[in-house]
Order: structure tokens, then C-alpha cells, then sequence
């Protein structure tokens, strides 16, 4: 045991530190500490210091632990002080804080190891508890290589109001699972300093930056958790893996470097500057902006999302992979190319040398210079070369529009799909289409000759026709084209087509300079769009001016076909058969109101109801006249009616209530016959807003009309037939703004049908029942279709018929008032049109009368409760799903034959809303909404309900 003037003892090498006002570790001076001594300082002490002093000095010793528990508080208001001051020659295995290191009025560090010191920590471990703060830093390392702290471990708080830790010297590792801030930077490694492994999963902060690197970190990791509010690096950052949240990363400076930079999937970056440079750059995380237009990146792979990624030059190449996504890239050089596999939304690159290879998605590419052309087997939506220069383009899956203002050096080869290619530049190496490729072209450009010698080549095993949309032969010499013989190459328009009236097709391609010589090879041959074999096909557009300057000499050397991407006729018959499906499911969903149970069930036993009369508290002996509560006795009528369920069972020697009892009571309650009417007739008005896109544009208009009929029970309770009539005026028009002209039509209307009901089956409070209608309707369609120069009118004229056929169930709650009624089914409809003919003087469109069948499964579920005796209101929903249809629209224009298939809505739901009011003993008065809705179609319809039993 020693002892001094200092409040510390050493038993052996175990030494505690109580309250003391500064206090030296040393085994050079009086009092002395052992080497290898393990010290710790109590809980609750307090080791401090007066003005001018550190609180603990340690100095020329080797301890293996010092522990603090307590409070150690400097006061020195000079440099290279604090809280605990490491100098000499000193080595320590384990420093460990529990407690409170300050370094306060001015004291720099709560841990300083002095700048002219020899001193090394093996391990600095601050737990949960602990606090190391600074005046200026929380852990200070000197400027001379020999200090070196080999491990940091930190659970608590690091702080200092400029660092949290600030090293010149050597740390081996720093593990933060705690908080390191500062108020200017959380870690500041010096230009001196190096640090070997940075790994956080917790928070590292600073106002300028939570980690600013102005010496080398070899390894450093945010794990998934951490989070780091910003990391600046001016020399070197060896490896720099992130996996948990970045606010921002700056790599700037004359030797700033980060060699691998990778962002984990669960790694989140918001803002990376680079003015330095990267050497691999992977992403598999969320990187919202990367900016490095004053830096340099060597190269980038991304599986994750950048949003905005904005570069100077990239070395080795951009590799987009399979789930990547790059939202916005611009840059000036990618040198080793782009390769996409995942999705990448627009590409704008000055230059590009190694060429592009997409098998995934680019909405946009553009680019001055692409060196290595372009391998495309994904899609690409919008490819712009402008004035610039594309050495070759390999397509293979789908480009949507390819625009080329500048030049396209080598061959333009297609096996997939060009939407649209529109040239206005230099195609130098021709085109040649093979396989399965499609290519619609506009060339007001210059087109070179391929390898074969051809401007525009459709090889011989190629499926599918080359279209030309617009040509401008002058621009070559004498044209050579090949269409194969199992495909053609079609022009729609020839520049300049209609300077004289009365040119003949043949006198047009000679003079604007298309080759069509006998020779095979140098003449356009295939097949024409309607499938016979031609030398050459010509499209020309539908307007009326275009058709009657031109003139078609017939016979084996020309033909002539029409573009009938604007003709009237296939949007009238969509129009009416769309209509007429409307018509019917609205038609169907109204009578599905009507057609169900209107008459009170006659059982075959009339029995007496009687109560036991000896029952002084007995209701009405007369189920018949038993009173209707509403609502507000609710309690009353449920214990009623759970006496009538339930005394089947009872042990009384009264007559009892049967389901048939309750069946005839319900049927009072929701059927306002009172009268014992033997018809029941009704009528309904509505009115109806309807939609239909159907391609080519909106139509939009009205509906008005009615539904009357009449029902009747049929005797033995064999079911309830009906009849019924009704008519319908519908006013449409046509709202697109590709559509030549103006078109606008009406409909007329008059349907007749019959109905029928049966309850086939009950069990209990549940009915099972058939129901079904046949309908037959007649419409006249009025066309007014005006065009430019003119106006045509036709009155095409149709019939629908149908049949519907359901089987459902009325499930009934007493308790409730209530029954609820679900239903499924088959709907059959045909639609008849009659020819009709859209006269435009010299030109007419002219079209069959065809068939059209649907057949549709159904399914509905219907609501209603009576709200009083008077009251009762009902909800349906349900829904068509179409499992068959043959729609087609057939015919001629200007002598060219037409065959379009009509496709409408593969399913419809549809809703109904309703009150009802009982006005009379006989009458009801209902007010209603009927929804439908379907793929690109729908229909609103108000109507109200007159019904009277007589």
C-alpha cells in the first residue's frame, strides 16, 4: 500500500482515484504509479483541476487500464490541454469512460494526446454512459507520427464544439454505435492522419461535414442504420461502402480520390459532388443527385436508383444492370460505352465512344456521337440523333421513334420494330430489314446503299413490309429498293404528289425518279396489303383532294391501296356497336329492378293463424293484422318475430308460426300490393351521359328514353311473366383531334322484350328463384360527317336481340328488414348492321352489313330494407365479364377492299341506387341511379319509377 498527498491509493497494481483537484499517473515522479497498473477512477468522483491545469495528466508510463466512472473535468485554458493529457512516453492497453471526460473553460480536448508525445492507446472504448466533450475537440490526436490510437470504440457521445475527434497521427479503427458530432466537423482526419477502418451504425455529424478526410481512410463503412450528415474527402478514401444514409458526399480537391465507392441496396445518398475523381463507382442503393461534371469517374454499375446523375467523362464505361434504374443521366464523354439492362429514362451524352448495348428500357437517347453504334434487343422509346453521327444501329427489339437529323454512317439494320423513323439527315449505309422486322420510315433525308448495293433492302425471308410514310425520291439517284418475295415495301406518300391533276401513278414514280425496272432486284416486289402480288404498292392518304388527282393505271405492273387510318365508317360502326352494348346492359340493369318479386306468395294450405287466446298479453289473433313497427321498435318486432321463429320448439300447446307465416309477412312488407292487385304495370323515364373512347377519339353525347311494361302471376304459383316496351333518342359526337373533319350523330331507338319470374324452391327464410328477359330492339344511326371541301350524310340502320337468364336467391333478415338477393348468369346479344354508304363525290366509303355476338357471364348482388312502412331503399352492384365476341367492320373505299376487327370492353360493372316511396295501397314511386362502368366506356343514368297493382 502507497500512499501521498494525492487521493489515490495503489494496492499492489490496482490504484483508485477518489475527488481530487488534479492529479499526474506517472512512475517518474512522486507520487508514483507502477507500470501496468490498472486505475480506475470511482463512481461519483470528481477529479478536477483549477484555472491553468489539466485534471489527469498521464506521463511516461505503461498502464494496462484506467477506468473512469466518474467526473474528469479540466479547466486549462491553453493549447493542447483537457480533461485527460497524454504525454512522455506513455502506452496504455484499455482506456475505458463510463463516465464524464471534459475538457471545459477553454480546455481543447476531453483527450488529448500531445503533439510532442510518444503515447499510444491500444483501445479507447466510451460505453453507453459515457461522455468525452471538448472545449474545441472531444479526442485529440498530436501531429507526430509516434502518437497512434489502435482502437476507438464508441457506444456514448464524442463532441467537441469544433470536432468530435480530430486526428494528425494514427488510428486503427474507429467503430461508432453511438453519436459523434462536432460543430464543425464530426471526425476530422488531418492531412497527416490515417485511419484504417471508419465503420458507423449510428451517428456521425458536423456542420460542415460528419467525417471531412484531408488524409487517408483505407475502409470506410455505413452500415445499414447509420447515418452520416455529410462526407467530404480531399486526398484519399480507399474503399467506401454504404449501406445505411448519407446526406451528402463531397469528393473535391488536387489529390482527392475515392478508389471503390459502393452504395448497398439498403443504402440511401442524397447529394454526391465529385470535382476529383472515382475510380468503380457501384450502386445497388437509392442515390437521389450524383454530380461530377468537374470530376472524373473511371467507372459506374448501377442496380439500384440514381435520380439525377450528372458527369464529365467516365473512363470504363456505364453498366446499367437488371433492376438498376438511372433516372436522368447527362455527360460529356462515356468512353467504353453504355450497357442497359435495366431501365434508364433519358440519356443525354455529348459522345459516346464503344457504342450503346440496351437490353432493357431507355425512354430517351440522345447524343452528338455515338462510336460503335447502337445494339439494341430491349426498347427504346425516343432515339435523337441531332446533327450528330451514329456509326451503326442493330435492332432487334423495339425502337418507338428514331429521329436523324445528322448521319447514320453504316447500315441501319432491323429484325425487331421501328415504330417511326423519321430522317431528315443522311442514312450512309441503307437499310436493310430481316426476320421478323417492321419499320415505318419518313425520309425527307439522303439514303446510301448497303452492302448489296440497295437504299432500302427487305430481305427474302422477312415476314413483314417496310412502310414508307413519305419519300422524297430526288434525294438519290434513280432509287434501288428489293422487297423480298414474301414481303413488300409500301409507300404511303411521294413528295410533290399532287402538283398536276390527273397524274397517272405509273407517270409519277418515273418522274420522281423511283426505279422500276423488270429487273428484280432494283424494283419494289412482295405482296400488297390485301395479300396479291404486285411490282410495286403505293399507300396514298384518305382526303378527298389527294384521291381525285390521283389515278391508278390497273393491271400487272401497278396497284394502288388506300391508308384508311382516317376513314369514317370503321368509328361509326364501333360507334354503334359500343352504343348498342351500352343500350343492353343499361336495358338489363334497369329491368332488374322490375323483374323481381311483385306479387305476395299464395301458399296452397290457407291455414288459420291464431295466438292462444288464453294469453292475456296476446297480440292480434290474425297474423294478417299483425302491426308493422318501423325502425325506432325495433326491439319489439325482432322479439316478435323470435317468437314466431322459435316457438316451433317450445313446449306450448299453442298453435305455432311457420316459415310460410313469416314468408307472407314479408312479402307485406316489401311488396306495396295492398290492394290484391292481379297486374302490376309500371313506367320509367331516365336520362343517361355516355362515354366511349374507342381509339380514334372520344364520343361523347346523351341518352333519353323510357321502359313501360306490364307483369302478372301465373296460377300454381308457376311464376310472373311481363312485358315490355321502350325507346331511347341519343345524341353523340366525335371529340379527337387527329380526326379529319367532324362527325356527329343520333340515335334512334324502339325495344320490346318479355320477362319472367319464378321462386322454384324455398328453405326456410331463404327463396331460391329463375329470372330472365328477351329483347329486341331497332335503331337508325344519323350520321352528318363533314370534312374538308364538304359534307357526306348516311343513315345506317341495326338490330339487337338478346337473352338473359339468371338464377338467384332472397335471403331474408327479419331482425333487419332486409333481404339480400345474389344472382349469377348468362347474357347473350347479337347486333345486326345494314350496309350503309358515306358519299364524298368522287369517293366513297361503302360498308357491309355484318354480325356481331357477345356472350357474357353476370353476377349481381342486390340490397333493399325497409326504412318504414312506407320506405324502402336498395343497392345493387354486379358485373359483366365478356366471354366471347366477333366484331368486324367490312367493306370498300374508293374501290379498296377493308377488313377491321371491333374490339369493346372485356368486362363492365355497373351499380344501382334507389328509394322507394308507397304513395297508395297499390302504387310505388322509386327514385334511381344506374352506373356502368368498362375499359374506356361509361354510362350515368338518372331515372324514376312509377309501379301500380290493379
Amino acid at each position: 500500500m502507497s500512499s501521498s498527498a494525492y487521493a489515490y491509493t495503489c494496492n499492489g497494481n490496482q490504484c483508485t482515484i477518489g475527488t481530487e483537484s488534479g492529479v499526474t499517473l506517472s512512475n517518474t515522479s512522486s507520487p508514483s504509479v507502477p507500470n501496468n497498473a490498472e486505475v480506475e477512477i470511482q463512481q461519483g468522483a470528481s477529479v478536477t483541476t483549477g484555472s491553468g491545469k489539466n485534471s489527469l495528466i498521464v506521463r511516461d508510463i505503461m498502464l494496462r487500464v484506467v477506468t473512469n466512472k466518474g467526473t474528469i473535468q479540466g479547466n486549462n485554458n491553453g493549447s493542447r490541454s483537457g480533461g485527460i493529457l497524454f504525454n512522455g512516453s506513455t502506452s496504455i492497453e484499455e482506456l475505458t469512460n463510463e463516465g464524464t471526460i471534459l475538457g471545459s473553460n477553454g480546455a481543447e480536448g476531453g483527450i488529448i494526446l500531445h503533439q510532442n508525445g510518444n503515447n499510444n492507446i491500444a483501445k479507447i472504448t466510451n460505453g453507453g454512459s459515457g461522455n468525452i466533450v471538448g472545449s474545441t475537440i472531444g479526442i485529440f490526436l498530436g501531429r507526430v507520427n509516434t502518437n497512434s490510437i489502435d482502437v476507438i470504440e464508441n457506444s456514448g457521445i464524442i463532441s467537441g464544439v469544433k470536432m468530435g475527434i480530430e486526428n494528425h497521427a494514427s488510428i486503427g479503427s474507429i467503430t461508432n454505435g453511438g453519436t459523434i458530432t462536432g460543430g464543425s466537423n464530426g471526425i476530422l482526419n488531418n492531412s497527416t492522419g490515417t485511419i484504417t477502418t471508419l465503420t458507423n451504425s449510428s451517428t456521425i455529424s458536423g456542420t460542415n461535414a460528419g467525417i471531412n478526410n484531408q488524409g487517408i481512410i483505407t475502409t470506410l463503412t455505413n452500415n445499414n442504420g447509420g447515418n452520416i450528415n455529410g462526407i467530404n474527402n480531399s486526398r484519399t478514401i480507399t474503399t467506401l461502402n454504404n449501406s445505411g444514409t448519407i446526406e451528402r458526399i463531397t469528393n473535391s480537391g488536387t489529390n482527392a480520390r475515392i478508389d471503390n465507392f459502393t452504395n448497398e441496396t439498403n443504402g440511401a445518398i442524397k447529394t454526391i459532388t465529385n470535382q476529383g475523381s472515382i475510380d468503380a463507382f457501384t450502386n445497388n442503393g437509392q442515390i437521389q443527385n450524383v454530380d461530377s461534371t468537374n470530376g472524373a469517374i473511371n467507372q459506374i454499375s448501377n442496380g439500384g436508383t440514381i435520380v439525377n446523375l450528372s458527369l464529365n467523362s467516365i473512363a470504363n464505361g456505364i453498366t446499367n444492370d437488371t433492376g438498376g434504374t438511372i433516372t436522368n443521366l447527362t455527360a460529356n464523354t462515356i468512353n467504353n460505352g453504355v450497357t442497359n439492362n435495366g431501365r434508364m429514362d433519358t440519356l443525354s451524352v455529348t459522345t459516346i465512344n464503344g457504342g450503346v448495348t440496351n437490353s432493357g428500357n431507355i425512354n430517351t437517347l440522345a447524343s452528338n456521337t455515338i462510336s460503335g453504334g447502337i445494339t439494341n434487343q430491349g426498347t427504346i422509346r425516343n432515339l435523337n440523333n441531332n446533327n450528330g453521327r451514329i456509326d451503326a444501329i442493330s435492332n432487334s427489339g423495339t425502337i418507338s421513334g428514331l429521329s436523324n437529323s445528322g448521319t447514320i454512317t453504316d447500315t441501319l439494320a432491323n429484325s425487331g420494330t421501328i415504330t417511326h423513323l423519321n430522317n431528315t439527315g443522311t442514312l450512309a449505309g441503307g437499310i436493310t430489314n430481316s426476320g421478323n422486322g417492321r419499320i415505318t420510315l419518313n425520309s425527307a433525308g439522303n439514303i446510301g446503299l448497303n452492302a448489296n448495293g440497295l437504299h432500302i433492302e427487305n430481305t427474302n425471308n422477312t415476314a413483314k413490309a417496310i412502310t414508307i410514310e413519305n419519300i422524297s425520291p430526288m434525294r438519290f439517284n434513280k432509287p434501288k429498293v428489293s422487297a423480298g418475295v414474301t414481303s413488300g415495301i409500301f409507300i404511303k406518300q411521294i413528295t410533290a404528289q399532287v402538283e398536276r391533276e390527273g397524274l397517272m401513278l405509273e407517270d409519277l414514280i418515273e418522274e420522281e425518279g423511283i426505279n422500276v425496272a423488270n429487273n428484280c432486284e432494283n424494283c419494289i416486289l412482295g405482296l400488297d396489303e390485301n395479300g396479291q402480288e404486285s411490282n410495286y404498292s403505293v399507300f396514298v392518304k384518305n382526303t378527298s383532294v389527294l384521291l381525285n388527282d390521283f389515278y391508278a393505271k390497273r393491271g400487272q405492273a401497278t396497284s394502288l391501296t388506300l391508308d384508311t387510318s382516317a376513314l369514317s365508317g370503321s368509328t361509326i360502326s364501333q360507334s354503334i356497336i359500343a352504343n348498342s352494348r351500352l343500350r343492353n346492359i343499361r336495358t338489363n340493369s334497369i329491368l332488374k329492378e322490375f323483374s323481381i318479386k311483385n306479387f305476395q306468395t299464395k301458399f296452397g294450405n290457407d291455414i288459420e293463424k291464431l295466438i292462444d287466446s288464453e294469453d292475456s298479453n296476446s297480440k292480434e289473433s290474425n297474423l294478417e293484422s299483425l302491426e308493422f313497427y318501423n325502425l325506432n321498435e325495433s326491439e319489439k318486432y325482432a322479439s316478435l318475430a323470435q317468437d314466431m321463429i322459435f316457438s316451433e320448439n317450445a313446449e306450448s300447446t299453442a298453435q305455432t308460426w311457420s316459415d310460410e307465416d313469416l314468408i307472407r309477412e314479408l312479402d307485406d312488407i316489401f311488396i306495396a300490393n295492398k290492394s290484391g292487385g292481379e297486374y302490376y304495370t309500371f313506367i320509367a323515364p331516365y336520362f343517361s351521359y355516355d362515354s366511349s373512347d374507342i381509339g380514334g377519339g372520344d364520343i361523347k353525347g346523351h341518352t333519353r328514353g323510357f321502359l313501360a311494361g306490364i307483369q302478372m302471376p301465373l296460377d300454381n304459383n308457376a311464376g310472373i311473366v311481363g312485358a315490355f316496351f321502350g325507346y331511347e333518342r341519343t345524341d353523340k359526337g366525335l371529340s379527337s383531334a387527329s380526326f379529319n373533319g367532324d362527325l356527329d350523330f343520333n340515335d334512334t331507338s324502339f325495344l320490346v322484350g318479355v320477362s319472367y319470374y319464378n321462386v322454384f324452391y324455398r328453405k326456410g327464410l331463404v327463396e331460391y328463384y329463375l329470372s330472365g328477359n328477351a329483347k329486341l330492339d331497332k335503331s337508325e344511326s344519323k350520321i352528318n360527317r363533314g370534312y374538308e371541301g364538304g359534307e357526306t350524310k348516311a343513315k345506317p340502320k341495326s338490330i339487337g336481340y338478346g337473352i338473359e337468364s339468371k338464377v338467384g336467391a332472397n335471403i331474408y333478415n327479419i331482425y333487419d328488414n332486409s333481404v339480400l338477393s345474389p344472382e349469377i348468369g348468362l347474357v347473350y346479344q347479337g347486333i345486326s348492321m345494314e350496309n350503309y354508304t358515306l358519299d364524298y363525290g368522287n369517293i366513297k366509303e361503302h360498308y357491309y352489313s355484318e354480325d356481331t355476338n357477345f356472350v357474357d357471364m353476370i353476377a349481381a348482388l342486390r340490397w333493399q330494407r325497409a326504412a318504414n312502412p312506407m320506405v324502402k331503399y336498395n343497392v345493387s352492384l354486379g358485373g359483366y365479364v365478356n366471354l366471347y365476341e366477333d366484331g368486324k367492320v367490312r367493306g370498300l373505299a374508293a374501290g379498296f377492299p377493308l377488313n377491321e376487327e371491333v374490339k369493346t370492353s372485356d368486362y363492365f360493372a355497373f351499380t344501382n341506387l334507389g328509394i322507394t316511396y308507397a304513395i297508395l295501397d297499390n302504387a310505388e314511386l322509386s327514385f334511381n341511379y344506374n352506373g356502368i362502368l368498362g375499359n374506356k366506356i361509361q354510362s350515368h343514368t338518372g331515372y324514376v319509377r312509377l309501379g301500380i297493382w290493379w
